[in-house]
């Protein structure tokens, strides 16, 4: 076998790899086959048989004495899937310490199969990686880990902020909300699946969710949001409702309510307010908003005096133009025809004292 390796070794640079592989696996020549390939640099080749051998942590340290970045990388991308599903915590310090954004982005399948306390060392890789990221990608996976995590919500619920700001100055989401929002909806993160909610401009279902676990400051937030007036006090007054039903608040609150909402009267409110409140606390509101009301009542009999006033003024007018007269001398012409008005058997006479053929009249209307 001696003389066999110095043979190869003498004529490496002729021989043909995949023959040589072939002979030495044949006859069980395992470690001569893996000392021939890595001679030959043929480090996909080691790394198969390894993974082949369910000897991931021996692929792994010939995947990090490849001396070139660029086919470790390549390799990586290759097989990190297979890296992540038999090794994940060594593959996730692999791509802690050879950080490469577009190789995490074709490993980010395989990261998400990730779970336990394996999951917690792929969430800080994500997490110091994420911030100097420009992949949607990425941040989608990023709130996987930590909506699915269920220790991180305050973390969840700050990065969605700032998302929440992106949007707000048009700069455009990290994140695609849509997948984001099942996300959130499937981990049962209330407050994130909220946010989202506002993000897409969905401030019903933002209002319902929170008053569904009787967040009602969050209710009152995403209430607060619409640009549509209209649509601002439906919101408003669906979540005083629920906030007053067997309301047992102090009275003053009811006043704070119509002073945040700035859409709501009391006149609004009157409905749905519980029996048990003095509506001596709000004797202030009553009179302010009945002296709305009376002003208004004013701006709309003066309103209604000037409509009366106009159609009496027209209908004076046309009873003027029904009783009179118009002469009509040999000298008056068809403004269209040019011929004599005088003797046809129907003319039209406008105020105006243009006349016309009944028949050219009736063309032109």
């Amino acid at each position: 076998m001696n003389s066999f390796l110095r043979f190869i070794k003498e004529y490496e640079e002729d021989l043909d790899s995949e023959t040589v592989f072939s002979i030495l696996l044949g006859h069980g020549r395992t470690n001569q086959f893996l000392n021939f390939a890595l001679q030959r640099h043929s480090y996909k080749t080691v790394i198969l048989h390894y993974l082949n051998a369910r000897e991931p942590i021996k692929a792994l340290n010939v995947l990090l004495n490849i001396d070139s970045e660029k086919e470790k990388f390549a390799l990586i991308s290759q097989y990190g899937g297979l890296f992540m599903k038999y090794t994940p915590r060594n593959m996730i310090k692999i791509l802690s310490n050879n950080f490469n954004e577009a190789t995490t982005e074709k490993l980010l399948p395989s990261l998400m199969s990730v779970e336990g306390e394996d999951a917690e060392l792929a969430l800080d890789y994500i997490r110091s990686i994420v911030h100097r990221s420009s992949s949607k990608l990425l941040h989608n996976l990023y709130v996987f880990f930590l909506a699915r995590s269920k220790k991180n919500d305050k973390e969840l619920v700050d990065f969605l902020s700032g998302q929440q700001v992106l949007v707000a100055r048009n700069m455009g989401a990290m994140i695609d909300k849509g997948f984001v929002l099942n996300v959130c909806k499937r981990f049962e993160n209330m407050e994130a699946q909220i946010q989202v909610y506002g993000m897409l401009e969905f401030y019903e279902e933002a209002v319902k969710l929170a008053l569904t676990k009787s967040n009602f400051e969050l209710a009152k937030k995403y209430a607060s949001m619409p640009s549509d007036e209209k649509m601002k006090k439906k919101l408003w007054l669906e979540v005083v409702r629920i906030m007053l039903k067997d309301y047992t608040a102090k009275d003053n609150n009811l006043a704070e309510l119509i002073k945040e909402s700035q859409v709501l009267t009391i006149g609004d409110l009157l409905p749905f307010v519980a029996p048990n409140i003095r509506l001596s606390a709000f004797k202030s509101d009553l009179l302010a908003s009945l002296e709305n009301y009376g002003h208004r009542i004013k701006e709309l009999k003066a309103d209604m005096l000037k409509l009366t006033k106009s159609f009496n003024e027209i209908d004076s007018a046309l009873q003027s133009i029904a009783e009179s007269e118009v002469s009509i001398t040999g000298k008056k012409h068809c403004e269209v025809c040019n011929s004599p008005l005088l003797g046809s058997d129907s003319v039209f006479i406008f105020p105006c004292s243009h006349g016309f053929h009944k028949v050219i009249g009736i063309v032109m209307g």
